[in-house]
């Protein structure tokens, strides 16, 4: 009497336990068997889950039957966890492991050898999950170097020989210069440069912006978008221009559905 009330009471501590218990609980918070203190009671706690499985599912074992299959079971999952034990009758009883026509020890290690494999394709899922939250989030600029035939050629029309000073172009190399010549103020200090100053290529400073226009951050080069006139420096605003659509371009498709092989 003592003995069933006992098996009742583990019975049902098993179906309170394996209600909640996924695989991902067994891969981060359970611990392991080898931690889990005198191989003995270890081993009897898993003849328990094996005596759950055949309670539920009608089978029957003998006695020595399930003492050796315990104490196989202990050394297939040492480095495993209790949790996977009881996950892995589960799966087998639920036919995650193909239809229960027998049972016998070697059915039931062939359903462990198949659970490790699918916990183990588990764990890789969650480490390339957190791989990913912890990578930075590329620039979407990296995509210019992509271009599609239409927009190099755009690219390559873009801009004609001029000189100007080496003040107007440093004023055009960040997004804060770049606002400053809309205002009329700075226009007119530009106009006033010394012709004495260090003068450069403008067909140079295009060629340099085609190629790095592509890592700027996104909100950056709407905001030097914003801030370049069309009217006085068309090539530019065409560079800006050209890679915007090229980014709305490329989401559009990376937000398509993804048709399914067969």
């Amino acid at each position: 009497m003592q003995q069933c009330t006992e098996n009742k009471q583990a019975f049902n501590a098993l179906v309170k336990v394996e209600k909640s218990l996924t695989v991902s609980d067994a891969i981060i918070t359970s611990p392991l068997m080898v931690t889990q203190g005198n191989k003995i009671n270890v081993v009897s706690q898993i003849i328990r889950i094996i005596e759950f499985f055949l309670e539920v599912t009608g089978k029957e074992l003998e006695s020595y039957q399930i003492q050796i299959l315990a104490g196989d079971i202990y050394e297939k999952f040492k480095t495993d966890s209790l949790d996977d034990v009881i996950l892995m009758f589960k799966m087998a009883r639920q036919g995650d492991f193909g239809k229960v026509y027998k049972c016998d020890t070697f059915e039931i290690m062939d359903w462990s050898n198949k659970y490790l494999d699918y916990k183990s394709a588990s764990r890789e899922m969650l480490i390339q999950k957190k791989k990913k939250k912890k990578e930075p989030e590329q620039l979407t600029g990296k995509s210019f170097h992509e271009l599609p035939q239409e927009l190099q050629e755009k690219f390559g029309k873009i801009g004609k020989s001029r000189l100007l000073s080496k003040k107007a172009a440093d004023m055009m190399t960040t997004e804060k210069t770049l606002r400053d010549t809309e205002n009329p103020d700075e226009k007119k200090e530009v106009l006033k440069t010394p012709k004495t100053d260090t003068l450069f290529n403008y067909q140079s400073f295009l060629t340099e912006l085609s190629a790095s226009v592509g890592k700027m951050y996104d909100d950056a080069l709407n905001r030097a978008f914003e801030n370049t006139s069309k009217a006085s420096y068309p090539e530019v605003w065409e560079i800006f221009n050209t890679e915007i659509e090229l980014r709305k371009t490329v989401k559009q498709t990376n937000d398509k559905p993804k048709r399914k092989t067969t």
